[in-house]
């Protein structure tokens, strides 16, 4: 058996997390780095679904729950520790997708590395015990959720991940709610792909269309085909089904990052829009002229064709569905691409530009969505 003093930080820790039940990870997992840094509390808070908060999935003090803590972006960079006296906060987050945030009390002369590698190592064991139990996704949750979103929330990747070469982030609302919306990426080697799906109708009529439409371009991208064969194909797939009853609009992207070349598709009446930023924040914004084809999942045989912009590095992309533009005040005034694009390009920070923007949608309507929004904002670092 080892020394335990010769153990390293991390090995225990992963020890320790291993050998308990996966609902105790977050618990065991704060005790363990309260003890092996001397640090009079340990937190590890996770990003509920919303975005809006940080909601606690274990302290070492075996106290009742604490209350959430709102969301900080500066919070949430990866690798990054920030520190106030002797507390420090640093993102749990491993393969640059960030879950939420350790925070340890009485960390002073503990080395920044150190915070890193145990945040990176929680991350991964929370997110292998959210396999196995339900409450390490409960405490993401601030309230409960419908089946259409229950079914959605399955679906979704990650709602951000940071490389060396590009950065992703996602909002989607009502996140409890949500049945008509969904997006979809992956990120492989120099190619990333997007797609963001807005399905026509309100729960499961919207939810089911939406998710099959999903699944079929996950299929055809796995299978090597090109972007238009990839919609040709989840169009077929969605009509042969539904026969034409079931309307989806989408915008499916890739983003070739050596060629400095993004290809798309837009299908529907409404199709989610694309905004264009030219480099960092304060550079020009404008919506590529791009037409839109048929609705997927409209007619027996319809037709899509690429087309191309140039994407540089410290450019970036946003996608927006129709829902969050569309929301209206009460006196009728939509809140208008305009004021979304406005916000795009002053934000200097665009991990947090969706979010901000879900936000902003919410204010001009007075509340809660009438309607699924989603945003998605694609940054080229590199």
């Amino acid at each position: 058996m080892d020394d335990p003093a010769t153990v390293s930080p991390c090995d225990a820790l992963r020890r320790a997390a291993l050998a308990a039940p996966a609902d105790r990870v977050g618990p065991v997992c704060a005790g363990e780095i309260a003890q092996r840094l001397g640090a009079d509390l340990v937190e590890l808070r996770l990003i509920d679904r919303a975005g809006r908060s940080l909601r606690s999935v274990g302290s070492s003090s075996g106290s009742s729950e604490p209350e959430p803590r709102p969301r900080r972006d500066g919070d949430l960079r990866p690798g990054v520790v920030h520190r106030d006296g002797g507390r420090a906060d640093v993102a749990l987050a491993a393969r640059g997708v960030v879950h939420g945030v350790l925070t340890v009390h009485g960390a002073v002369g503990v080395a920044d590395d150190l915070l890193v590698d145990l945040a990176e190592q929680t991350s991964l064991l929370l997110v292998q015990a959210a396999r196995i139990t339900d409450l390490v996704e409960l405490r993401r949750r601030s309230t409960s959720y419908s089946v259409s979103a229950e079914f959605g929330w399955q679906l979704l990747p990650p709602t951000s991940v940071v490389t060396d070469r590009v950065g992703l982030s996602a909002a989607i609302e009502p996140a409890p709610r949500v049945s008509s919306d969904l997006f979809d990426w992956s990120i492989d080697g120099d190619r990333v792909w997007l797609a963001v799906i807005d399905a026509r109708g309100r729960n499961l009529s919207a939810a089911l269309p939406a998710a099959l439409t999903l699944t079929a371009l996950r299929h055809a991208r796995r299978a090597g085909l090109s972007l238009a064969e990839q919609v040709s194909l989840a169009d077929q797939v969605v009509y042969d089904h539904w026969r034409g009853r079931a309307e989806i609009a989408a915008t499916v992207l890739s983003v070739d990052l050596d060629a400095d070349r993004a290809e798309m598709v837009r299908a529907g009446d409404d199709p989610p829009a694309v905004l264009l930023r030219r480099g960092g924040a304060g550079g020009r914004v404008w919506e590529p002229s791009l037409p839109a084809h048929e609705a997927l999942g409209c007619y027996e045989r319809s037709h899509y064709r690429v087309e191309s912009v140039e994407v540089l590095v410290g450019d970036a992309l946003l996608v927006v569905s129709a829902g969050g533009p569309g929301v209206q005040d009460a006196a009728g005034r939509a809140f208008g691409g305009g004021a979304t694009g406005a916000s795009f390009g002053a934000t200097e920070g665009l991990a947090g530009l969706p979010h901000a923007l879900i936000e902003a949608w919410r204010e001009h309507g007075g509340g809660d969505l009438a309607r699924d929004a989603t945003a998605v904002v694609v940054e080229r670092r590199a």
